[in-house]
């Protein structure tokens, strides 16, 4: 039976042990661009269902 090496490689940017990153929008550029990349999927998506199946959403406005 082999031995396993588990091998440690330093990712640039990562945070000391014991502490969490912070995910705040206001600090991080690179949080800022996730979000944004996350908001025109998800606006998108909600164009072409909309565009696809418009009565759905008419029932919605219906049920208020």
């Amino acid at each position: 039976m082999s031995n396993l090496t588990l091998l440690e490689t330093k990712v640039q940017g990562q945070s000391p042990a014991g502490t969490v990153p912070s995910l705040s929008w206001k600090d991080s550029l690179s949080v800022q661009r996730l979000l944004d990349v996350i908001s025109s999927i998800i606006a998108e998506e909600y164009v072409i269902i909309a565009k696809q199946n418009h009565e759905i959403f008419i029932k919605i406005g219906d049920n208020k």
